[in-house]
């Protein structure tokens, strides 16, 4: 859909979900990232499932399908990510937890590291500069 209406659908779930106490949301074109905070894993566990929740009610009411595949769940600096892996919400959402994810072109891992990015990059020009040599004659 066009970017008019897709402002005009989401607006009021991004409108809704900002209100929430320890809940952030970016939001670029059609890709939307929601951080979730929290003095604990249960904390953040609850907010996550009451997030999850008013998501899947926004979903059904506006008959709106959201993309399993390019959805996931990244626990940041957390040591205990089987704890989300297993959370019933989570299972039921069809969610994958990951330790790193790309958005907006750039890779992000669960520790905030950047080595997963710029090997990326380096892989890229590599394969740039190899097509290159591919291309370009011995002379």
């Amino acid at each position: 859909m066009g970017p008019t209406l897709w402002n005009i659908l989401i607006s009021g779930l991004i409108e809704n979900l900002s209100k929430a106490q320890d809940v952030k949301i970016v939001v670029f074109a059609d890709d939307i990232m929601i951080m979730i905070q929290g003095p604990s894993h249960s904390a953040i566990l609850t907010t996550l499932q009451g997030t999850l929740r008013y998501i899947e009610d926004w979903r059904k009411y506006h008959n709106f399908e959201i993309s399993t595949e390019k959805s996931a769940l990244m626990p940041m600096f957390i040591r205990k990510s089987e704890e989300y892996k297993r959370h019933p919400t989570i299972v039921a959402c069809g969610i994958k937890v990951v330790s790193k994810m790309r958005y907006l072109g750039i890779i992000i891992d669960c520790k905030l590291d950047w080595f997963p990015h710029t090997q990326h990059l380096e892989n890229k020009s590599l394969r740039i500069r190899n097509s290159l040599v591919r291309c370009s004659k011995g002379t």
